[in-house]
């Protein structure tokens, strides 16, 4: 059952991104703490199936069970999220960097 709702979520997401590349342009707004930890979720999901061209590459399988405790907002610089995404199950953490407008500048692994 959660993967059939995640895999509905990425879905969405993606169909969402894509009919928004068509539409009326709008002004960028401005990203809520909430909206860009569930942009971070939706990433490191989609880096589960593909690589995005990230620094990080493609992600394996255990990084689909993250949850909101394991994503947490590391620092807010200016116009900038960075958030550090831990995978219980191999103990290596990502930083996730979104910008203001929703663009995700960078996946990497953190390094200890």
């Amino acid at each position: 059952m959660k993967t059939a709702t995640i895999s509905l979520v990425l879905v969405a997401a993606l169909f969402s991104a894509t009919a928004g590349a068509h539409g009326k342009k709008t002004p960028p707004t401005s990203l809520k703490r909430g909206s860009a930890k569930n942009l971070v979720t939706i990433t490191v999901q989609q880096m589960t199936f593909k690589d995005m061209g990230f620094e990080a590459g493609k992600l394996g399988r255990s990084w689909q069970s993250i949850t909101d405790d394991n994503i947490v907002l590391a620092s807010r610089n200016g116009s900038t999220f960075v958030y550090t995404v831990k995978n219980d199950a191999n103990d290596k953490v990502l930083t996730v960097n979104v910008l203001n407008d929703g663009t995700v500048e960078s996946v990497a692994f953190t390094t200890p």
